[in-house]
């Protein structure tokens, strides 16, 4: 089963955001967007998550068109971690996190009760539980709806699978909450029927956790596949425009560590 894009272009006005792009996601693998500002990641997700249509191809999710789900039935396939989530009233995290069960209204409070725990322990906001959301920090916050997106796609009773999109979920973290959700992603992966798609814009957590790696640039497609395949030094400077080193990685056999050559720019 798959989440899939078949030839998608998006168009604003006159510009095209998005001009013929291919990619697929599997239940099972975690695949990672990167490129520049402005390369189309945040549009694409939008667009595999049913947030936009495409001006041409198609959005598939496990074998049916995109544009024939019902809200419902797409809110119980897949979930969507925003890089943004705005939320103004002084609800507690265990209510934030509870509404990712909104689609499964008639379960039973057990039931929610158990996957609201679970997801919020996964996120490690389980000890926030009675902390107003509007009082946490940045990083708490983000932690906190990742909890809300992991409860609306955990422990399904049923064997369809479900897809998670996290457009740049490490962007308010420190390092070690970075690595811990993108952990919880993989965990996720191995423990439900799931598949993940994450913009990511540091390119060496996409080359520890992701299965493959998908390369945009103003709005094409210019590489995807394994970290091996798409951590290419020529490649990486045409698509970012600075310097890069590629080497093995020293703790992660198979995977490579990508060192910046910010330094050749000096103003001296």
């Amino acid at each position: 089963m798959s989440l899939r894009a078949e030839d998608i272009s998006y168009r604003v006005g006159g510009r095209t955001l998005l001009d013929q792009v291919s990619v697929e996601v599997h239940t099972g693998e975690l695949v990672t967007v990167l490129g520049p500002n402005g390369a189309g990641k945040t549009t694409l997700l939008k667009l595999l998550c049913g947030d936009l249509r495409p001006h041409a191809g198609e959005v598939v999710l496990n074998g049916r068109r995109l544009r024939n789900w019902s809200r419902l039935a797409l809110a119980q396939q897949r979930a969507v971690l925003p890089q943004h989530a705005s939320l103004s009233f002084p609800l507690s995290v265990t209510q934030v996190v509870r509404m990712g069960r909104a689609p499964y209204r008639g379960q039973g409070r057990a039931v929610e009760r158990d996957v609201v725990r679970a997801a919020m322990r996964a996120a490690d906001v389980h000890h926030l539980a009675e902390r107003s959301y509007t009082q946490l920090s940045g990083g708490e916050r983000q932690r906190v709806q990742l909890a809300r997106v992991l409860a609306q796609i955990w422990g399904a009773a049923d064997a369809r699978a479900r897809f998670l999109l996290l457009d740049e979920p490490t962007s308010a973290l420190d390092l070690a909450h970075q690595h811990q959700v993108l952990s919880i992603a993989r965990d996720m992966i191995k423990r439900h029927r799931l598949g993940v798609f994450a913009i990511l814009h540091d390119l060496n957590l996409a080359s520890g956790y992701a299965d493959r790696l998908v390369l945009l640039h103003a709005g094409q497609v210019v590489a995807q596949g394994s970290c091996d395949q798409v951590l290419q030094a020529a490649l990486l400077e045409a698509t970012f425009g600075v310097p890069l080193h590629i080497a093995p990685h020293p703790l992660l056999p198979g995977r490579r560590l990508v060192v910046s050559g910010a330094g050749e720019y000096s103003s001296d």
